[in-house]
């Protein structure tokens, strides 16, 4: 038996996308400094690249969250925002918990004996079902 679960939150920007929109911002901000305050293009460039590294670091801190998983046979899938994917053994998760923010979201924890990986969903209600079909699929 093969359990697929997923929600809106599949539908999260891929790193490409990020990386295209965080630069046109960038460039963006630098074109309005060039043209508003009149700002030399070394400057206003330099600022560019500043703002996109921030956002890019800051993306980086999240970017080991999964956002899907499956589950088939003995091992738990979680799909990650990069694209890639990792395969857990049933056998090798502790725990897998949640924990409630505002606005209705909430965070899955799965922890395994070295790595806690989280997941953030936005529908809390889901969060709680999805706890319990991944704590139902683990072995006793």
């Amino acid at each position: 038996m093969e359990l697929i679960l997923a929600d809106i939150s599949d539908l999260r920007p891929t790193m490409e996308s990020l990386y295209l929109f965080t630069g046109s911002g960038a460039l963006l901000l630098a074109l309005i400094s060039i043209i508003k305050y009149k700002k030399s293009l070394v400057k206003s460039l330099l600022s560019a690249l500043f703002v996109f590294s921030a956002a890019m670091y800051i993306s980086y801190l999240h970017i080991d969250e999964w956002y899907y998983f499956n589950i088939k046979n003995n091992e738990v899938q979680l799909s990650f925002k990069t694209g890639s994917a990792r395969y857990i053994d049933k056998n090798d998760i502790v725990s897998v918990t949640s924990r409630s923010q505002r606005g209705g979201a909430c965070i899955i924890y799965l922890r395994t004996e070295d790595i806690k990986y989280s997941s953030i969903q936005i529908n809390k209600d889901l969060c709680k079902d999805y706890v319990l079909k991944i704590k139902s699929a683990l072995p006793k």
